[in-house]
């Protein structure tokens, strides 16, 4: 309509539509109004594009040249365009949109329908004023008398011949009105004359159907036709301008001045005010859309100004046209109530007195009895249908629910989706009956068919069940099926999840969105449910998806957050590497939000205590498949072995650097623990302790307050951290209060021997050196002693000689002898060349020792070895034993032959492997050298040769270390 015809062919109109014609001709109407409506409201959007805007007002305009009886709607339309003009528009698009105003009005004008319609020349007359049109342009615009004259006889014409059909009609057609007329309503003159509102022949044809008086029709058409709205939109600015226009006089004024006398600020004092504040030149926005009024004050002036005021107040519900259309839409209402009441009430009366007057007549005459016509019965749905069989009303409600699921596609054309979806859920829902699982598993494949386009369904329906199961929707049920309990609507729902989500999971389509958003958006997740999305979880290829649709759900759900942690952490238990990484990365994520960490520690601490059960709890060998499916049903225990033990520690360990505090409860399993648990999670913290690092305030808490029992542990784990680096002086101090307070193993002070005090280092050698249990951390003690810097000074912890010495003047019994002798092998023989003692030091050494106060007995061992070690020192050696024998050590000793003996022997055995044939007064007998004692000669005597002298003091020194060990 938008377009102008060329041609009278190219016309267009409702009434070359037979009403035999498959096209709905009400169809036609109804859509036509509606879109005219549409383009109306874009036109008055405060957000339209210029571009736009002219185009909805070109297309407006053509709209009402060519249909008369749409002129008044589009001129109340471009005055309220005119008086609010979309903001965005710049000062050049308001010129060009109000010359656009200007153009139309004035085509519009031509047009003989503005004077014989609603008297639209003042009000367009009025706005072209405004937009700058001077009179000569107007004068021009006017159509001609004769056109004018010729369009009002075709009006009355059109009006008469309407009138007759309308009566002609109403005495032939045997349809009953939908409407009848009110008694006592009369059609005045003036609405038969002038100002009832005719439109044109097409649009008096529209209500052919209707069995209205004229009186009532212009008020039915405004308030009921497709179009009512804007009819009674303009029915009511109509009342409300006339209001307004009574107010615009000077009694107002007047009465208003009076009212204002007693006020400090008087209009007056405000107008003046307001002067004082106007610039002194017009602001160039308000220069482009000002526009002189020629005719101020005059009545169409009033008039416009008074339409003006009466758009806004209508606009914002307020006036008394608004309140006169609300009236009578309730009397209309109220007169339909009534008159169907008084319909019913007239017929049973009427029925009633015939039938007393016929018993009557029927008592008092003796003529024949007449046939009586009967009474016509109101037609009544009951009365002309007959019960269904079962068969046939089971039948019906399949048939009805296929045809409502066939027709999706129109349901969402029409707009009415939703409602379609939630007529198909009820239906399935809130009527128990023998059909409900026939119709639950039509629904259900009707959802899986294309899912991608009814998740929406699927989730509507599973509301519903849980709805009904909270007791906020119900649920029907006939006399022939109890009431469902709470336990049964639980395990309906239950059913119908776990039935959706495994369909989906053995198709396959556990990759698709609706499986993932029914896990998402159900309103509660059943146990069976999670054994679906465990399966999805154990995909090879889309268990990835699975695993971040479980995290979802545990930042979302906190109702069973607890449940689905579980869910999460079993997962670490699992063999296959990608699984339990994915699981660990997770679970480091939520461990970072504060108010999941307290959730994750506990399952973390839960997690190590399963630990100290004695055999493998059955979550985690179940989650290993260690078993067939058949004998986990028999088998509740299974002994640790290493991969269950690792599986345990996996994620309690994978988590440690992240939360050092957790080392206390570490601890404390480790001490309650096995002998097997202890010796894999020994090789199993190490990446997490040296992450932790020897700065962390919990390790340095955990080793001060350490557990009993778990010494060992923290020896391991200060073994770790001092390893490449430094002990701090913090750990230091506290692992020496530890080895003060509980006695511990020395071993574990090795990796702080180069912190401690050169005292405290010389208290250890015998702990080191003379014990069994402790001699294969020897190598590594002499080590730290000879090669390590201390941490404060950065000097040499203890020389070579001062360690010598050391070992030389230890008090060892025959027992400990052995493992001196053996641990001085390690620094004398030095096959590895590791410590690579110098002749120097050897021989610094040994003389030293020959002057102590207390001659060290096992120096005559180290000057055989050190011969045996260094050849060129024989002559060297061999002086040391002249000097030896002159101090003669074995006269030292008193009161003790066994040991001035073995002094004695010790000596002889020295000077043999030396060389005996350079020690002259070996061979004086026992009467000439008075020091030494007879039995001394005499054994001398029977041991000449002997292969390997002084080894009498280790033949069961393996035995011994086997058993310390």
């Amino acid at each position: 309509f938008s377009e102008t015809p060329r041609t009278s062919n190219q016309q267009i109109s409702l009434d070359e539509i037979g009403r035999d014609s498959f096209i709905s001709w009400r169809q036609l109407q109804s859509e036509a109004i509606k879109s005219f409506n549409s383009l109306i409201e874009h036109m008055a959007s405060t957000h339209i594009t210029s571009l736009n805007l002219v185009t909805a007002i070109s297309s407006t305009c053509n709209i009402a040249r060519q249909r008369p009886e749409k002129m008044a709607d589009v001129v109340s339309a471009l005055e309220q365009l005119h008086l609010n003009l979309p903001p965005t528009l710049g000062t050049s698009q308001v010129k060009s949109v109000r010359k656009e105003l200007k153009m139309h009005l004035l085509r519009m004008m031509k047009h003989p329908g503005s004077f014989t319609l609603h008297n639209l020349h003042a009000r367009m007359k009025q706005l072209l004023i405004e937009l700058g049109a001077t009179p000569s342009e107007i004068q021009k615009a006017m159509p001609g008398p004769n056109e004018i004259d010729a369009a009002l006889k075709r009006r009355l014409a059109a009006a008469t011949a309407a009138r007759k059909l309308q009566q002609t009609e109403s005495g032939t057609d045997e349809r009953p009105s939908r409407k009848k007329p009110h008694s006592g309503e009369k059609l005045s003159d003036s609405l038969q004359d002038e100002d009832l509102d005719l439109r044109d022949t097409k649009r008096l044809k529209l209500g052919e159907d209707e069995d209205y008086d004229d009186g009532t029709i212009d008020l039915y058409r405004q308030l009921d036709d497709p179009d009512s709205a804007s009819a009674a939109t303009q029915k009511a600015i109509d009342i409300t301008t006339e209001f307004v226009l009574e107010r615009l006089s000077i009694s107002v004024v007047s009465y208003f001045k009076e009212l204002f006398k007693n006020i400090e600020i008087r209009k007056e004092n405000l107008v003046i005010i307001s002067l004082y504040t106007l610039p002194d030149e017009m602001p160039p926005a308000f220069a482009s859309s000002y526009t002189p009024i020629d005719e101020v004050g005059s009545e169409a002036q009033k008039r416009h100004l008074a339409r003006m005021m009466a758009i806004q107040m209508t606009r914002e519900g307020e006036g008394p046209g608004v309140e006169y259309i609300k009236a009578e839409k309730q009397k209309q209402f109220v007169e339909k109530q009534s008159a169907a009441r008084s319909s019913e009430v007239i017929d049973k009366e009427k029925s009633n007195d015939e039938t007393k007057k016929v018993i009557d007549e029927g008592t008092t005459s003796s003529l024949p009895p007449t046939t009586q016509k009967t009474r016509i019965q109101n037609w009544t749905l009951f009365n002309a249908t007959r019960e269904l069989f079962h068969k046939e009303s089971e039948q019906l409600q399949l048939d009805i629910f296929q045809r409502i699921l066939g027709n999706e596609k129109r349901a969402v054309q029409g707009g009415a989706g939703l409602a379609q979806q939630k007529l198909l859920i009820r239906l399935c829902t809130r009527f128990r009956s023998a059909l409900t699982s026939e119709l639950e598993a039509t629904l259900l494949n009707y959802v899986i068919e294309e899912q991608k386009t009814r998740v929406d369904l699927a989730l509507l329906h599973l509301a519903e069940l849980y709805a009904q199961l909270m007791g906020y929707s119900t649920l029907v049920s006939p006399k022939a099926f109890n009431q469902l309990t709470n336990e049964e609507k639980k395990q309906r729902y239950d059913t119908y999840l776990c039935t959706l989500l495994s369909t989906l999971h053995e198709r396959g389509e556990h990759k698709e969105t609706l499986f993932h958003r029914i896990f998402l958006e159900a309103p509660f997740l059943t146990s069976g449910s999670l054994k679906i999305l465990r399966k999805a979880c154990l995909d090879k290829v889309y268990g990835a998806f699975a695993i971040t649709t479980l995290r979802e759900l545990i930042l979302t759900r906190a109702r069973q957050r607890q449940e689905l942690l579980r869910l999460l952490i079993e997962f670490s238990y699992f063999e296959r590497v990608d699984i339990r990484e994915h699981c660990v990365k997770t679970i480091k994520e939520l461990y970072q939000l504060d108010f999941l960490r307290s959730d994750v520690r506990g399952f973390l601490v839960e997690m190590s205590e399963l630990l100290v059960a004695p055999t493998s709890p059955r979550v985690i060998w179940h989650a290993n498949g260690r078993l067939a499916r058949e004998l986990e049903e028999i088998i509740d225990e299974m002994p640790w072995d290493e991969s269950l033990i690792r599986a345990g520690l996996f994620l309690f360990l994978s988590l440690l650097p992240q939360e050092p505090s957790l080392l206390k409860q570490l601890a404390s399993v480790y001490a309650r623990a096995g002998t097997e648990i202890k010796r894999v999670t020994f090789r199993s913290i190490e990446q997490a302790i040296k992450a932790i690092g020897m700065h962390s305030e919990d390790l340095l808490d955990m080793i001060e307050n350490c557990q009993p029992d778990a010494e060992t542990l923290v020896a391991r784990i200060v073994h770790l951290l001092t390893e490449r680096n430094a002990p701090t002086p913090a750990l230091v101090d506290r692992v020496r209060k530890l080895h003060q307070a509980r006695n511990t193993d020395v071993r574990s002070l090795i990796p702080i021997l180069n912190s401690l005090k050169k005292e405290e280092l010389i208290e250890l050698i015998p702990s080191f050196v003379l014990s069994a249990k402790n001699s294969n951390s020897v190598p590594v003690f002499f080590k730290k002693l000879l090669f390590g810097r201390h941490t404060d000074t950065n000097q040499a912890v203890l020389s070579p000689f001062e360690l010598l010495l050391e070992l030389h003047r230890l008090k060892a019994n025959r027992k400990e002898q052995g493992f001196l002798m053996q641990n001085l092998d390690i620094l004398l023989v030095d096959t590895a060349r590791e410590f690579s003692f110098g002749k120097d030091v050897l021989a610094i050494a040994i003389e030293t020792l020959i002057n102590d106060k207390v001659f060290p007995v096992i120096l005559f061992y180290t000057i055989q070895k050190v011969n045996e070690a260094q050849p060129t020192l024989n002559g060297f050696l061999t002086g040391l034993l002249e000097k030896i024998a002159q101090r003669k050590p074995w006269t030292e000793i008193e009161g003790d032959d066994t040991a001035r003996e073995t002094i004695w022997h010790k000596f002889e055995i020295c000077s043999k492997a030396l060389g005996s044939n350079r020690f002259p007064h070996l061979t004086l007998q026992p009467e000439t050298n008075v020091d030494i004692p007879t039995a001394v000669f005499d054994k001398l005597e029977s041991t000449e040769e002997k292969e390997k002298p002084m080894e009498e003091d280790k033949p069961l020194l393996n035995e011994q270390i086997t058993m310390e060990n």
